[in-house]
């Protein structure tokens, strides 16, 4: 097995530097014409798959639906992510996928630039890579949240129960927390620690997985209330504990060495949020 993973290595060096001998039109080139390529599956998820593209989408025309298609597609890309447009169903899987392969893009655009200008600090370099994997975790707990929401709002106007859409939107939010929360580890767990993150990040970091599992205690709250049995919806309930065992992984108690003493507070609410979901689950 250990010669297995020296053999592998070197090949992925290689084939890395296989890539940076590329041109910088041909990142640039790679990078617009993956963001063309997602346009165009919003657009279609939008036009022929109800439900699971963009809702804001399905209301326009086809021309505007295919520009703001690419509009959505290019603040994916770039991780700026306003909040006009939101993903649901499959086309949520599709932003995170648009997410990571427009990460790598520029980081080996970056690295390029990096090797052939020995002036260029490495730690500002992993710095930028740093804010972009922070921004693309809070980003994509943020999203989780809204699909949350659209569940929230539903039963506040008298729904008694759910669809199969409502209940593929809800499974799909449980697996984006699952996504970005598995991430936080890197954080403190990098080869090169040229990078250390900051308490007040850190502090952002918690706000957000707290209040994250708030909005999900709050919808299963809802659901309860309204007497809809979410038991029942395996898919769901499945989803969710596997959110409850990485936080339990990630945050396993408030003495945990690795977060900011000053913090301790903050980690104590994600760790209440989670009893409380747990709660929910096990205790109807």
């Amino acid at each position: 097995m250990a010669e297995k993973k020296h053999r592998s290595a070197p090949a992925l060096e290689r084939a890395v530097d296989s890539l940076l001998e590329m041109s910088y039109g041909f990142f640039s080139l790679a990078w617009l014409l993956a963001t063309l390529l997602f346009a165009v599956a919003y657009w279609a998820l939008a036009s022929y798959v109800p439900g699971q593209g963009p809702p804001a989408l399905e209301l326009m025309d086809p021309m505007r639906r295919f520009l703001n298609a690419l509009y959505f597609s290019v603040i994916t890309a770039t991780s700026t992510g306003y909040g006009d447009i939101l993903p649901v169903g499959f086309s949520k899987l599709l932003a995170a996928l648009q997410s990571i392969v427009s990460v790598v893009i520029v980081a080996l655009f970056i690295s390029k630039f990096a090797s052939q200008r020995e002036n260029i600090s490495f730690e500002h370099i992993h710095q930028l890579s740093f804010d972009s994997a922070f921004h693309n975790v809070r980003q994509g707990l943020f999203v989780a949240r809204k699909d949350l929401d659209l569940i929230i709002k539903k039963i506040e106007r008298g729904a008694k129960g759910l669809d199969r859409k409502d209940w593929l939107n809800l499974k799909t939010a449980f697996q984006q927390m699952q996504i970005f929360i598995r991430r936080i580890p890197d954080f403190y767990e990098m080869r090169h620690r040229t990078y250390v993150i900051e308490a007040d990040r850190e502090l952002l970091l918690l706000d957000s997985v707290e209040r994250t599992l708030g909005r999900a205690a709050e919808t299963l709250t809802m659901l309860k209330e309204a007497d809809i049995r979410y038991l029942a919806e395996e898919a769901c309930m499945r989803e969710l504990h596997g959110v409850l065992t990485l936080v339990g992984d990630i945050f396993p108690s408030t003495r945990d060495e690795r977060f900011r003493v000053e913090n301790t507070e903050a980690l104590q609410e994600v760790l209440a949020r989670a009893d409380e979901i747990r709660t929910l689950i096990e205790h109807v």
